[in-house]
């Protein structure tokens, strides 16, 4: 019974000064086909960098690649097809293995992984257009892991990110992503859109918190956990129908992959790390489960009403959850 994740995060965009944030960095570049600006979301410094691209180039794009953490920006030149790597190494950022300029690299780790079921090309500016946060809040979760800014206060844009009831989600966040972000998930804390979501003003806080606590919010409409007790989809909203959730770290070190549909939990399988008792919260009205050990195994009912007991290093399938 494992769950996998097919679709692959990769929004792109086609217009010439479109800009993304440097996966493992707090750097977004914009780019233009014979020039890129570097800008850090902390400190404001910018860098330029000239490409030596004879225009016009045709089939422009800036591609975020969240699989392998890199910027790709590529075209159709007048003397041929072009392409370069951005990608922050542990020197700074380079283009194409070479060093650009110095700069701190976020600690890479383990992500974990979201996918609300949708599998269309995320061309961005279709995706702006349809505001359809099944699209938005998988990409969201994933950049937002790899920025690091959270002590900071939450003004502007970033005043948006607050707890919300289930019903509210959708409202919620598509205020934030129509204010908070600009070019692929470039966060900001003025909305130079003027769209009159949130008051006007200037800000100095870096706008990264956007997207690092935005996908603390994300992860806790899908799973919240106490000192003893794991509770599943506490703000889970109708639209969010169906969808799967791989490698989420509890705070004991268990990793947990689950699957839903039509509202309800269908598949959970748990590695264990630790001896401990959990007590899992679904919403209603699941009251049972098979639990396994093994996939040879037949399995046994498990009350949803008492806890479960997981041994170090250990499997646990949870499936077939019923009424």
């Amino acid at each position: 019974m494992k769950i996998t994740i097919a679709e692959r995060l990769k929004p792109f965009s086609h217009l010439p000064g479109s800009s993304c944030v440097i996966p493992w960095s707090c750097w977004k570049v914009q780019a233009f086909p014979a020039l890129l600006i570097f800008e850090n979301l902390i400190t404001f410094k910018k860098q330029e960098y000239r490409l030596d691209w004879k225009g016009p180039v045709l089939d422009f794009t800036l591609e975020l690649d969240l699989e392998k953490a890199v910027v790709w920006v590529y075209g159709r030149t007048a003397e041929g097809y072009r392409r370069i790597c951005i990608e922050m190494t542990n020197e700074g950022i380079s283009i194409d293995k070479k060093l650009i300029f110095p700069a701190s690299k976020v600690m890479p780790h383990p992500l974990e992984k979201l996918s609300l079921g949708m599998s269309k090309a995320l061309d961005w500016e279709f995706v702006h257009r349809r505001h359809d946060m099944a699209e938005i809040l998988p990409v969201w979760f994933r950049l937002g892991q790899m920025v690091d800014q959270s002590a900071v206060e939450k003004v502007g844009t970033a005043a948006l990110l607050q707890p919300c009831e289930k019903m509210e989600v959708i409202s919620l966040y598509r205020k934030l992503f129509l204010a908070g972000f600009d070019g692929i998930l470039c966060p900001r804390l003025a909305d130079t859109d003027h769209q009159g979501i949130v008051p006007e003003g200037f800000y100095s806080e870096s706008p990264l918190v956007l997207l690092s606590e935005g996908a603390r919010y994300i992860r806790s409409l899908f799973f919240q956990e106490t000192a003893d007790g794991w509770s599943f989809f506490p703000c889970l909203s109708p639209e969010f129908h169906a969808g799967r959730f791989l490698q989420l770290a509890t705070k004991t070190g268990d990793k947990i992959d689950f699957e839903w549909s039509k509202k309800l939990l269908q598949k959970v399988v748990i590695h264990s790390t630790l001896e401990h008792e959990i007590l899992i919260s679904l919403p209603k009205p699941l009251k049972s489960c098979r639990l396994r050990t093994s996939l040879k195994q037949k399995g046994i009912r498990h009350s949803m009403e008492k806890s479960l007991t997981l041994a170090p290093h250990q499997t646990l399938f949870l499936d077939r959850f019923e009424k």
